[in-house]
């Protein structure tokens, strides 16, 4: 599958949110693990880099089996204005992602729910064969089909920070799902994906 994730924080009376109050966003390019939120504007610039945020949106929709097992790759070139900014900026670098998944049924006895894994592998893209399978991974999150869930993943270690070119950035990590015993062919809900990517290297 291709790519097609709320904390509010009261801040002080009077203090506006401009520049200053957003560099916590827009890390310095050494550092190697993004522990910020994921929500921002739409564009955060500082003269060195910028950090973006970039959106997607998938089905979630059941195979003739009554399952859902897709991989979603967290690939920068799969979402919304990429090509604009991978013109202006050399090199970019995944800080985080978040898929909020928003149910179309609560509530509809004709449709059968179920249970749902949802993980982050930074290894490899093969899909997963069960829930079991996807609950054995640390990053595992639990949702069910008729409920809304939030999954998130951020930039680690030395391996997730490296920079790389922006004419053909590599997969840093896959979100992989699974659940079964589905209704058949259902179109279950949507998958609402954000990413915070930074560029560097403005040509």
């Amino acid at each position: 599958m291709q790519l097609s994730l709320i904390r509010k924080k009261n801040g002080r009376k009077g203090k506006k949110r401009g520049k200053d109050s957003m560099k916590r966003f827009n890390i310095p390019p050494e550092q190697t693990t993004y522990t910020g939120p994921l929500d921002l504007p739409k564009s955060l610039e500082q003269a060195e880099t910028t950090v973006v945020r970039m959106v997607s949106i998938a089905a979630f929709t059941s195979t003739a089996g009554g399952v859902f097992n897709s991989v979603a790759a967290a690939l920068p070139g799969n979402f919304t204005d990429w090509s604009s900014f991978a013109a202006v900026w050399d090199e970019c670098r995944v800080l985080g992602l978040k898929v909020t998944y928003i149910p179309f049924f609560t509530a509809n006895p004709s449709v059968t729910q179920g249970s749902v894994v949802i993980v982050t592998d930074r290894d490899s893209n093969g899909a997963l064969t069960s829930l079991s399978a996807g609950y054995d991974y640390e990053s595992c999150t639990l949702g069910q089909t008729e409920r809304r869930f939030v999954h998130e993943a951020k930039m680690t270690g030395i391996e997730d920070s490296g920079f790389v070119t922006t004419a053909s950035p590599p997969t840093p990590w896959w979100f992989k799902f699974y659940t079964s015993g589905l209704s058949i062919s259902t179109a279950y809900g949507e998958l609402f994906y954000e990413m915070l990517v930074q560029f560097r290297g403005r040509n």
